[in-house]
């Protein structure tokens, strides 16, 4: 018993463990399989390296709420911030309630 707990725990410490971000995420776009893959901004990087990367938004939504949430439009994904930082990042066209948002979040911490 006291050997799977330890395996266990080990297991835990293993996935627990975080490794290096990158700057974007590919997503694979259904239903167009010799589509580009959409690449969009990953948790973490800034409103600086966003602009620099993929220019300026399409719209830019004011922030909104504590902490401060703001959202840029390109066409074809939607970048959330909470001040200078991305959370999140959609496909356009994706619905994204604030309970999805929150529990995503809440997943990537």
């Amino acid at each position: 018993m006291k050997g799977v707990t330890f395996a266990l725990g080990l297991l835990l410490a293993i996935l627990g463990q975080s490794s290096a971000h990158a700057e974007r995420l590919l997503l694979n776009t259904a239903g167009h399989p010799n589509a580009e893959p959409l690449v969009v901004p990953v948790r973490g990087t800034t409103m600086e390296q966003v602009k620099q990367h993929h220019g300026r938004p399409e719209r830019i939504f004011p922030a909104v709420g504590e902490p401060p949430i703001t959202r840029w439009v390109y066409p074809r994904f939607v970048v959330y911030f909470e001040r200078d930082w991305v959370i999140h990042s959609v496909q356009a066209g994706t619905r994204l309630s604030g309970k999805t948002l929150r529990r995503n979040i809440a997943r990537n911490h």
